[in-house]
């Protein structure tokens, strides 16, 4: 492997600084950069099949938003007597999502419960 003249200097920095320049030029000059254009070219060139599937997956998850306030950690941080405490959010239940308040609607108007809870006390009721 011949170095070209960029690469001599880069060998005398890396000698100087303990670092092997070489190799890092060598190891990210093949790396991809997210390019927006061509996004947008293959996004035009999806078949209608597939635009359908992904439109699909997506309306599925517009009933879920992140919730607002653990804003999506899962848990919130409480003061107590000088102590900083984390514990689950109450809205969400540590699940970091909640569904939206139209989706909750529907869900009520069919009759379908969406508490856990309730859930496993119907199923005991059954047995």
């Amino acid at each position: 492997m011949a170095l070209r003249s960029d690469d001599v200097m880069l060998k005398s920095i890396s000698q100087a600084a303990g670092v092997d320049l070489v190799n890092l030029k060598n190891k990210y000059s093949a790396a991809q950069f997210h390019n927006p254009s061509q996004e947008k070219k293959e996004a035009e060139e999806r078949s209608a099949e597939e635009v359908e599937r992904i439109a699909a997956a997506n309306s599925r998850l517009d009933n879920y938003k992140i919730c607002r306030t653990c804003q999506g950690a899962g848990t919130v941080k409480e003061i107590y007597n000088h102590q900083v405490k984390h514990k689950n959010c109450s809205d969400c239940d540590g699940e970091s999502v909640v569904m939206s308040d139209f989706f909750k609607a529907e869900a009520a108007r069919a009759g379908i419960s969406l508490d856990p809870a309730e859930e496993g006390e119907k199923e005991e009721e059954v047995v």
